[in-house]
């Protein structure tokens, strides 16, 4: 079935709101360095099963943003696993690209992750232990692996939390700091939702599972995610668009549902500018 004017417009207008509010609420270089990234993701996305080299421009994210070297190491391991490819030539050169970026940014990446000494936490096991009577209980279950282990859930948890892109995470406390962009229009979680339960009929699928899961890997073990997540846009718009046409596909009222979202969705857009 043919994309109606309606399904262009919900498309159009969810997949503008978290750029759009990258833009608007950082400086235009910050910007530029939260959306690099993003493009260098989308150039690989577009290149998948037209190009061998497809995974090359992942192998630069770190040299714009250190933060974010793990993640090609992550992907390469990913593409074998999830879609069982061969190594070839493409993929070796790929692989040492990406290898060669984490060596030179892997003292930075250490620094703005998890696994920096955090004082307050450690001494906030120390007061849990006291609660146990015995010492092997209290050093099971409050012990210093346990920081990295809790910090590394919250922040995995947060952005796999459908709230953080659909509600600004209400009513969810946030624990992480965060400018709590809003990612997506509040409605638009159905075609989202639908996107991800028709997700294994898209011709790309195992790649942006290995895509999400790789960056999701990288941004869990930082300190702080906020903005960088912005990485995380592409495979999700890409779920979200696929439940647009898959809809449209099977269900000829979509329609309705589309000018649902649209109409709550420009209300919260014209709040994305005051």
């Amino acid at each position: 079935m043919k994309d109606s004017f309606s399904s262009k417009v919900v498309i159009y207008l969810s997949l503008a709101f978290w750029p759009l509010g990258i833009l608007l609420n950082n400086t235009f270089s910050n910007s530029l360095i939260y959306l690099l990234p993003l493009i260098l993701v989308s150039i690989s996305y577009l290149l998948h099963k037209k190009s061998k080299n497809y995974l090359i421009p992942i192998a630069f994210i770190g040299i714009i943003e250190p933060k974010l070297s793990l993640a090609p190491v992550i992907i390469f391991g990913a593409q074998i696993l999830i879609n069982n490819e061969r190594v070839n030539g493409a993929k070796k050169l790929f692989f040492t690209l990406a290898v060669v970026v984490l060596i030179i940014n892997f003292k930075t990446l250490l620094g703005q992750s998890i696994f920096t000494p955090d004082y307050e936490a450690r001494q906030e096991v120390i007061r849990n232990t006291l609660i146990y009577d015995r010492v092997f209980m209290a050093r099971l279950f409050h012990n210093k692996a346990r920081i990295r282990v809790d910090k590394f859930n919250d922040r995995m948890f947060a952005l796999l939390d459908p709230s953080n892109y659909f509600f600004e995470f209400q009513p969810r406390k946030m624990i992480i700091a965060n400018q709590n962009l809003q990612k997506f229009p509040f409605a638009a979680i159905f075609l989202g939702l639908y996107g991800l339960y028709k997700f294994s009929k898209h011709k790309k699928h195992r790649y942006l599972l290995a895509l999400f899961f790789s960056l999701l890997m990288n941004l869990s073990i930082l300190n702080v995610f906020d903005r960088h997540d912005i990485v995380l846009w592409l495979p999700l718009s890409v779920i979200l668009i696929h439940g647009v046409h898959e809809l449209s596909r099977k269900y000829s009222s979509a329609n309705y549902l589309y000018v649902l979202v649209i109409g709550f969705g420009l209300i919260e857009f014209v709040r994305i500018f005051i």
